[in-house]
């Protein structure tokens, strides 16, 4: 499963260098809103797995627990907002939609 993050990390690095997209205005805005949506998801994780809305079985994760949760959702709520993010500045910068009326 973590090798699907990796491919993605280096698709999202490709995107932005080859199309030079820029998603944010500093690296500061980057950071503020992957680190809010990063804890919006994993809290919401976490208060899932306590619930026991769903459980983690052993079978095909590395083993690495954090607080609980394996270490693959760490690493893809790391690495998927940067990905989604990139893809929708890409489409919506192709299409021509500009965020102003």
């Amino acid at each position: 499963m973590y090798e699907i993050y990796i491919l993605i990390f280096i698709f999202s690095a490709i995107l932005k260098s080859v199309y030079n997209e820029i998603l944010y205005h500093s690296r500061k805005e980057r950071l503020i809103i992957n680190i809010v949506v990063f804890f919006t998801m994993m809290s919401w994780e976490f208060l899932s797995h306590t619930l026991n809305v769903w459980l983690f079985p052993g079978p095909g994760l590395l083993g690495i627990n954090i607080f609980g949760l394996p270490i693959e959702l760490y690493i893809g709520y790391i690495v998927l907002p940067d990905f989604v993010f990139t893809a929708y500045e890409l489409i919506r910068n192709k299409l021509g939609k500009s965020y102003k009326k």
